[in-house]
């Protein structure tokens, strides 16, 4: 691999995918690799001019969700294409939102052939590989799992920033992060407040586009503003426990949230939805703490069993870490990343 080229590419912003964790922990050990980020405006011209600097024996990985690039990557540059789909934008177009028609369609086919055209694909977890090959019709040999992790070099929590002072009226702070969507059951989440607003417990929630119409009970702070990963590792490193995705939605049977692998990097006790996805990597009643998904008592009373039990809470976030340190740290996922570039150009 000495001479050999590895281009991490996207159309995305710089540090907005999970493919970043790779490339940030590969960067410093592979001697020819590098990054190019693409104007989404006259692509084809910009791969074009590509063609000066790289031979067609050079490796592009493909960066999630930048799956468009495949084809015109393949046609006009490269036959050594690696993508990192993670998950098809078919699944968030039309599954996770709901879209149907053209955006369906269009996003079905750039997947399709992006498969089509990759030497190998990158997904999330063992039960997306079962979806993804299923769907558009790929080789199982062609699929590897790796999984998200986090970019470690950035989440360091911010100790400049200033926490509201309201998150202290109550030691026991449960915190819920990310951006509204169906996944999510902030809709759960709000019944759950209710359930437990006499108890001495803070809901903190930071969730860009949360609509006001639902409704929290007062122990609850709501923030919708998007905030950088040092300001998120702040927020988490602050919780007693962190929520996971709480909503009963068929994506959740094949993904992993960004959020578990945060938690498992700081040690937190995590409660989230029972579901296939999850359960592949992390051990229920040792690891993580579930609950039935939709289920607003349900998930009050996990909320109550951890809280009130703090020998739980500290093995639950021990054995999470451990999970990370064997497993999951940026370096191991990184080096997974690098075998299979080694595949490819062997």
């Amino acid at each position: 691999m000495k001479n050999q080229k590895i281009i991490f590419i996207t159309i995305g912003p710089v540090g907005y995918s999970r493919s970043w964790v790779y490339y940030s922990g590969l960067k410093n050990t592979i001697p020819n690799l590098s990054f190019i980020q693409l104007d989404p405006k006259n692509l084809i011209i910009q791969i074009l001019k590509l063609r000066k600097k790289f031979s067609r024996n050079s490796v592009f990985v493909v960066m999630s969700p930048s799956q468009y690039l495949v084809t015109p990557l393949r046609i006009f540059l490269s036959k050594k294409i690696i993508t990192d789909f993670g998950w098809s934008l078919y699944e968030g177009t039309k599954i996770s939102r709901g879209f149907s028609g053209v955006p369906a369609v269009k996003s079905f086919l750039i997947d399709y052939f992006a498969a089509k055209f990759s030497c190998y694909i990158v997904l999330e977890s063992k039960k997306q590989i079962d979806f993804f090959t299923g769907l558009f019709k790929t080789r199982r040999d062609k699929c590897k799992v790796i999984y998200t992790g986090l970019n470690e070099k950035e989440f360091i929590p911010d100790q400049k920033y200033k926490l509201p002072k309201d998150i202290f009226k109550n030691s026991k702070i449960v915190l819920y992060r990310g951006k509204y969507n169906p996944e999510g059951g902030l809709e759960i989440l709000a019944e759950t407040t209710k359930i437990l607003a006499t108890k001495e417990i803070t809901f903190w929630i930071y969730a860009p586009g949360l609509p006001n119409s639902i409704k929290f009970s007062k122990n609850t702070i709501i923030d919708r503003n998007y905030y950088s990963a040092d300001i998120i590792a702040k927020l988490q490193s602050t919780c007693a426990i962190s929520l996971g995705q709480l909503a009963n939605h068929e994506r959740l049977s094949r993904t992993i949230p960004h959020k578990a692998f945060e938690a498992a990097f700081l040690a937190k006790p995590y409660i989230t939805g029972r579901t296939q996805g999850i359960l592949e990597l992390f051990n229920e009643g040792k690891e993580i703490i579930c609950f039935n998904p939709g289920d607003s008592d349900d998930l009050a009373k996990a909320i109550l069993e951890v809280l009130n039990n703090k020998s739980l809470a500290n093995t639950l976030g021990d054995n999470i870490k451990k999970k990370y340190n064997k497993q999951l740290t940026q370096a191991n996922l990184a080096n997974q990343f690098l075998k299979i570039i080694e595949e490819l150009v062997q």
